[in-house]
């Protein structure tokens, strides 16, 4: 029994570095060009405390979705455990096996996923208080096809 946990446990374990090497791979990057479809204005025009507030919460979201895959890796480099692509392409090791390494990225990691859950608690607070408070039609004009 306590072997199939294990491989069980191994195998989810798999799966999450796999997703999270091919999400670091994918994670935005700033460009120095434009974007071709930069944001509309919001209509109507939100207090500056709340286009700050937003644009802050944006890039720590693409941050720490950045920085999660990251920690996850070097979690486990530290921890002697070879992180693949989809079982394709094995990814090298940043650091060498050390306990206390593997508990610091250990402590990195699970630190930003709280990190993660409350900005995004906070945004789909946000777009809800827009939909149901201010009633500005923030949401229809994120969906595709949605007014500008």
């Amino acid at each position: 029994m306590r072997k199939a946990i294990i491989q069980v446990g191994f195998g989810a374990l798999l799966v999450v570095t796999t997703v999270g090497a091919a999400r670091a791979q994918d994670a935005p990057t700033p460009t120095p060009t434009p974007v071709p479809s930069p944001e509309p204005p919001p209509e109507p025009p939100m207090p500056g405390w709340q286009l700050a507030a937003a644009r802050l919460n944006h890039w720590a979201l693409y941050a720490i979705l950045f920085a999660m895959p990251v920690s996850g890796w070097l979690m486990s480099s530290a921890s002697n455990i070879p992180v693949s692509w989809f079982g394709l392409v094995q990814l090298p090791d940043f650091v060498e096996p050390d306990r206390g390494l593997k508990q610091r990225f250990n402590d990195v990691h699970v630190w930003l996923s709280y990190a993660l859950y409350a900005l995004a608690g906070l945004h789909v607070a946000a777009a809800l208080k827009h939909q149901f408070v201010d009633k500005d039609g923030l949401i229809l004009r994120m969906l595709p096809g949605g007014k500008p």
